[in-house]
């Protein structure tokens, strides 16, 4: 049998008067009511190539009449992030707002490829590799991650960690939609035009509402909680500080 880590075409699974293939990370197949189910994942690990989504990340599946000449379909989509600065970035976080799952083991049935099916192993984020690390200009780089054809309904965050140990968070609260073999392109983003503004909190609990700025706007508006961890202007969430005063001083950024 194959473990989730295989990768690579695997032919000749004839059914149904057909062959079937799998393009990607293999986890097995099954028969379930008459109908083929075949097993793969979305990686929530992905790696940094230039120009191109990371490697082994993609799946594909196919089919062939005569076992030799298959004809085969992209099953996730894309999406492309830009930046430019004068930072080396070694890696780069994606979350949806609303903690979608976004990677994991999945099963689909092939008469309906289209749709996936989580099947445990699931995470919340993805993680892009850059390896030795990808040195920014004036230019934008362009960063892809694969994803599954969702929709992110309160749109995404995104942190940009860099080698001198500094992070660049961005987000937007704009309805998004992944789809089928479809690169879906994000505003170039300028890491080196933070606009941070510092903030005093009021609150009671361990609770806290995360204000919408004057002048400013949520749909890029992060705000930094009491452990580090970013969120987006608008949203009440856990502010994290472990002493009881009822104020604390924190990073915006809008």
């Amino acid at each position: 049998s194959f473990s989730l880590n295989s990768y690579g075409p695997y032919y000749g699974i004839d059914f149904g008067g057909k062959y079937h293939s799998l393009y990607g990370p293999y986890g097995g197949l099954t028969v379930m009511d008459e109908r083929l189910v075949l097993s793969s994942k979305v990686l929530a690990a992905q790696t940094y190539v230039p120009g191109s989504y990371g490697l082994q990340a993609n799946v594909m599946y196919g089919t062939s009449g005569d076992g030799t000449d298959f004809r085969f379909s992209n099953m996730l989509g894309y999406l492309r992030l830009g930046l430019a600065g004068d930072k080396v970035v070694d890696r780069i976080v994606l979350s949806g707002n609303k903690g979608e799952t976004l990677a994991g083991d999945f099963y689909f049935f092939t008469d309906d490829f289209q749709t996936l099916h989580w099947n445990g192993n699931s995470s919340r984020q993805i993680v892009l590799d850059c390896g030795e690390g990808v040195q920014l200009t004036d230019e934008p780089a362009y960063f892809y991650f694969v994803l599954p054809p969702m929709t992110f309904e309160s749109g995404i965050s995104v942190e940009v960690y860099f080698k001198d140990g500094s992070f660049y968070p961005q987000a937007t609260t704009k309805r998004l939609t992944i789809e089928r073999n479809t690169i879906l392109p994000m505003s170039e983003i300028n890491t080196g035009d933070a606009h941070w503004q510092t903030v005093s909190l009021y609150h009671t609990g361990a609770s806290m509402y995360a204000p919408y700025f004057s002048g400013g706007t949520a749909l890029s508006g992060m705000m930094v909680w009491g452990d580090g961890q970013t969120t987006v202007l608008g949203s009440v969430e856990s502010h994290r500080f472990t002493d009881s005063q009822p104020s604390h001083t924190v990073q915006a950024k809008v």
